[in-house]
């Protein structure tokens, strides 16, 4: 039985209904982010792009999210527009950038080399990739770093008064076998100065 044109109209316009919403919701999100107001743009953008697919809206809301250090966000939207087409040298940077916040190691460096394949010569891909590798090989095998505490003393002479009243004792860090000194600093005392030595200074 052939649809009548009332029953058509009746299928058609909760859609046209929905998307009208929809770019409506995105006109404000892009205004929002226009000035700055990244909050606010986000929820606009993620209530339209509950109805509707846009991969340029997608991108600002991953932008939106970047700026307010929210990565995680920031990195589903970047995801998002990426499976509808590939992302341009100065998104795939971004979208490193995020990985790279998320310790997503393999994935950030696969983005820094997608920007390198496309402008060879960006600094800044070549720097965060460098950096990306450096610290992936840092984490590789722990055997290849040894951390040992180092034992320190604090030779404290006497008390002494500040300017201000407090008690305070001047004290020259060293460690315990004597192979390397740290700064003199004063310790703060909470107890009076009542030892006969103490003397009175204007040191802070």
């Amino acid at each position: 039985m052939p649809l009548t044109m009332k029953k058509i109209l009746l299928i058609i316009a909760p859609v046209v209904l929905l998307s009208a919403c929809a770019q409506h919701q995105l006109a404000t999100a892009d205004k929002d982010h226009a000035r700055l107001a990244y909050a606010k743009a986000v929820k606009g953008y993620e209530k339209a792009l509950s109805k509707i697919e846009d991969r340029d809206a997608a991108l600002r809301a991953a932008d939106s999210y970047q700026r307010m250090n929210m990565a995680a966000k920031s990195a589903e939207w970047y995801a998002y527009a990426e499976k509808r087409a590939p992302l341009s040298a100065d998104e795939a940077l971004r979208y490193g950038q995020v990985l790279q916040s998320l310790d997503r190691t393999p994935q950030a460096m696969a983005q820094f080399d997608r920007v390198l394949a496309q402008k060879p010569d960006d600094s800044m891909a070549k720097a965060l990739r460098d950096a990306t590798a450096e610290r992936n090989v840092f984490f590789v095998d722990t055997t290849l770093f040894t951390v040992t505490p180092v034992p320190w003393t604090c030779t404290a002479p006497f008390p002494v008064r500040t300017a201000h009243g407090k008690c305070q004792s001047p004290c020259l860090a060293r460690s315990t076998d004597g192979s390397m000194k740290g700064p003199q600093f004063s310790v703060p005392m909470d107890v009076a100065c009542t030892s006969p030595e103490a003397t009175t200074t204007s040191s802070a």
